[in-house]
């Protein structure tokens, strides 16, 4: 049996309607207990099957640079490695970018930032792999890399084109408004405001 009431009835009418689906009750998150009580089973804590193989990921030096060569037999010849792997290894889509193009998988010439993957070793273990991640040897040629946003916006250098989003004329309300303030703010993070939406 339905229960009606408006905004014309009392507050104590209104605050008794039963509740309409989850709306209007409290409602435990699924893993809330094993979280409080630390006993949730993350992927680190569940036995790997026998044979498992683990990755690691050989990362560029350099935040702009056209990689010259990359020797990578010391890394092949190291202890527990079963395969090293790079960007011409790859059989399919190389871009990985989520929205846009323009995300590699691993660098193919160019390096566009620290730690960009330059190529990735599978082996027996993890602590085998990154240990022979670290015996590649990598010549580069650096090239101008820009390192703040202020030389960023001085060169228009953006991941994106501009987008503006205008109503009426801004320049005129804040020359008109009884309050401005002004400011800067500098966050590390490059792909804060996409997190917010």
């Amino acid at each position: 049996m339905s229960h009606h009431s408006s905004l014309f009835d009392s507050y104590s009418i209104r605050r008794v309607r039963p509740p309409k689906n989850k709306i209007g009750t409290s409602a435990k998150h699924d893993s809330a207990i094993t979280h409080v009580m630390g006993t949730a089973t993350y992927v680190d804590d569940i036995t790997k099957p026998q044979g498992t193989l683990h990755l690691a990921v050989g990362k560029s030096s350099h935040a702009h640079a056209r990689v010259l060569s990359m020797d990578l037999s010391a890394v092949r010849e190291a202890d527990g490695v079963v395969d090293v792997l790079s960007f011409k290894d790859l059989p399919a889509q190389t871009d990985i970018g989520a929205v846009f193009d323009g995300e590699p998988l691993m660098v193919n010439d160019i390096t566009e930032y620290v730690g960009q993957t330059l190529f990735v070793v599978v082996a027996t273990s993890h602590r085998a792999a990154k240990k022979a991640a670290t015996k590649a040897v990598v010549e580069y040629e650096p090239l101008p890399a820009v390192l703040s946003i202020d030389k960023a916006l001085e060169q228009e250098l953006f991941v994106r084109p501009s987008h503006f989003m205008k109503r009426d004329d801004a320049a005129t309300a804040l020359e008109n408004a009884p309050i401005r303030i002004e400011g800067h703010i500098h966050m590390r993070g490059q792909e804060h405001f996409y997190l917010e939406g």
